[in-house]
């Protein structure tokens, strides 16, 4: 083909698009992975990697390519495996703190599907209910 007086055949526009269309997925699951391990770490996770891989499964996202319920898989994890994640207590203040709950909020709950929200502690939705 000669780039400059023929047109792409059906086969290399076929090609390219498929390409694209991995390339674009790529970027997306790598911005995906920096967010979450982001927020794992945020979240005082003692294994951001090894969550995130434990919950990429779970990542959902918008026809335009954009992350929809990372903040949910976060507080998710966080209710479901508490031994992952730092604690008020594990630090030099010793056991300061240790009567405090998690901070899960509105807009947690507003990302997380009725089955996640159904695992969580009930009094820590109502917390973030009423605050």
């Amino acid at each position: 083909m000669n780039e400059d007086t023929e047109e792409p055949t059906a086969d290399v526009i076929e090609r390219l698009s498929a390409e694209n269309l991995e390339l674009k997925q790529r970027l997306r699951d790598q911005h995906a992975r920096q967010a979450v391990t982001q927020a794992f770490v945020a979240a005082g996770a003692r294994s951001p990697e090894l969550l995130f891989a434990a919950a990429a499964g779970e990542l959902r996202f918008a026809d335009d390519g954009t992350l929809e319920n990372g903040a949910a898989v976060v507080e998710r994890f966080r209710a479901e495996f508490p031994e992952q994640f730092a604690t008020a207590g594990s630090g030099i203040d010793g056991s300061a703190g240790m009567g405090q709950r998690s901070r899960l909020t509105r807009d947690a709950l507003k990302q997380m599907t009725a089955a996640d929200i159904a695992r969580l502690d009930w009094d820590e939705v109502r917390d973030a209910l009423a605050g």
